[in-house]
């Protein structure tokens, strides 16, 4: 896996991130989803990948039970920090988008404050990645 791919998916799992109100999860956890009524679902597969596994223990048709399996190994890197710039292979993650606005003075002073003196990319990603848990709240609207 590359080293931007294994980024966003740390950036996707901001809450689980060491921080004040959140918790570092690693090693072998398991839960158990009761999906109540799950209209329109068609199938709910079993799958297992090298982290995760998800098995089908009951289905009914108003409910189904499912058991999810995660492994969380400690995120170790030390790959060196701050990156060359000039590398024309990271310009395409600094672009700007619609839902990431990376060219913000106040977005980027943020993250320089942030950063501080890292000298990893997991240290700075964990410091960003902690603000974020701590001060980014997401609504999701589901019917």
């Amino acid at each position: 896996m590359s080293r931007w791919k294994l980024l966003a998916l740390i950036l996707l799992a901001l809450p689980a991130l060491s921080s004040a109100e959140t918790t570092v999860l690693e090693g072998k956890h398991r839960v158990i989803l009761d999906i109540i009524n799950p209209a329109g679902v068609k199938h709910i597969p079993d799958y297992q990948n090298a982290g995760f596994s998800q098995k089908v223990l009951e289905t009914k048709s108003w409910t189904a039970r499912v058991e999810i399996t995660i492994n969380l190994d400690p995120f170790r890197s030390t790959a060196s920090y701050p990156l060359s710039l000039d590398d024309d292979s990271l310009q395409a993650f600094l672009k700007p988008e619609p839902e990431v606005q990376s060219n913000r003075p106040e977005i980027q002073q943020q993250a320089r404050e942030l950063v501080g003196y890292a000298t990893t990319e997991v240290e700075a990603v964990q410091r960003i990645a902690r603000w974020m848990a701590d001060n980014v709240r997401y609504e999701i609207n589901t019917p």
